[in-house]
């Protein structure tokens, strides 16, 4: 498709379209606030996400900790039981021991109803691959989506967003020069954005674009093994295109690097899901594996990331990505029991995001919490 037609090639969902039986599936919803993360251009203001431990004692944010709390990974074959009885301060940065520590599944019911009640708006920038699904991902969960990309708009369609996502799945010239003008503004309003490197590690030119935008300091970055570790530079051989070749714990120091190098949260995608600051980290085990059969799931996460970014308490990034992880991987678990293929699964995908309720997200939702 011509560069000129992806430029004017404009899609705004949500904003006005809303039926009213979704409507009626949630509460009422306060105007869109943008809550800062903090400003994230070196050189003005130090990020405040980077060595953040509170507690989260707002927006319904609680690090729970599990009492006899069992978690099994998506595999099936390993399982965890932990009995704990710590404080809120003994997942933070400067008190989370080595060994890992399983998380209260209703802490993640609490965010995603956060996010839910909130409607975050959050700009997508995207390939056309995932439009569709990145889209309706967001509406089935709550938030409202925006897929506007226009380099004559972006920058001012930025003021009025709660997050900004970057996807780089089908790149051009034309699409690298809206990014980064709308990262820019976003960094300089404070508002948070993330950044899903597709494919980054396949061609020289993708790998050199993802790195410049890196270069501009994303809240969160999320990716397969294979993209986290050519964008750290520690790739041995060309990506498998979109594909990773590698488990998420292959590309745990390389997370753990970017994060530092960065200032960010680094997300590795995989049989068990890792989240980093470079002190921290979260594993999430949900999800099923005929998710990689559906073209841009992941992508549809990333999404669903950024909107619980946007509601989360300032330097709370990294519990956000975790719990939109999670969340994400439960929707997919519940839809995965009557799913016969790839194409049910993701018809059932949306229904879930949809309808998630406190009793299965709590009892399902599995997250654990540990020192780097």
């Amino acid at each position: 498709m011509a560069a000129a037609s992806m430029s004017s090639h404009l899609m705004l969902v949500g904003l006005s379209m809303r039926t009213s039986a979704m409507a009626s599936s949630y509460p009422s919803r306060p105007p869109h606030v943008c809550r800062s993360l903090g400003a994230l251009c070196r050189g003005s203001h130090q990020p405040q996400h980077k060595h953040a431990g509170r507690a989260l004692s707002s927006f319904g944010w609680k690090h729970k900790i599990g009492s006899g709390l069992t978690g099994t990974t998506r595999t099936g074959a390993r399982k965890h039981t932990r009995h704990a009885e710590v404080s809120a301060a003994s997942v933070s940065a400067h008190g989370t021991s080595v060994e890992p520590t399983n998380l209260d599944g209703s802490a993640v019911w609490e965010a995603w109803e956060n996010m839910r009640t909130s409607g975050p708006l959050v700009q997508c920038i995207t390939n056309f691959v995932s439009m569709d699904i990145m889209a309706n991902a967001l509406l089935a969960s709550g938030a409202s989506p925006a897929m506007v990309h226009g380099y004559e708009e972006v920058e001012a369609f930025v003021e009025i967003i709660s997050a900004l996502l970057i996807n780089v799945g089908t790149l051009t010239g034309d699409w690298i020069s809206s990014m980064k003008l709308a990262i820019v503004k976003a960094n300089q309003l404070g508002k948070p954005w993330v950044l899903d490197p597709v494919g980054c590690g396949a061609t020289p030119y993708r790998t050199q674009q993802c790195l410049e935008l890196l270069q501009l300091h994303p809240t969160v970055v999320r990716g397969n093994a294979s993209e986290i570790l050519a964008l750290a530079g520690v790739a041995a051989e060309r990506t498998k295109g979109v594909d990773s070749v590698h488990a998420s714990d292959d590309a745990f120091e390389a997370a753990k690097q970017i994060a530092k190098s960065y200032s960010c949260i680094v997300a590795v995608s995989g049989a068990v899901d890792i989240v980093t600051d470079g002190e921290r980290v979260a594993r999430v085990s949900n999800g099923v594996p005929m998710l990689t059969s559906i073209t841009a799931a992941g992508c549809s996460v990333t999404a669903i990331i950024a909107a619980f970014v946007a509601v989360a308490p300032p330097g709370e990034a990294l519990m956000a990505t975790a719990y939109a992880l999670s969340a994400f991987g439960v929707a997919a678990e519940e839809a995965g029991k009557e799913a016969k293929g790839p194409g049910s699964l993701r018809v059932g995908l949306l229904d879930q995001l949809h309808t998630l309720d406190k009793q299965t997200v709590s009892q399902r939702a599995r997250v654990s919490v540990s020192s780097c």
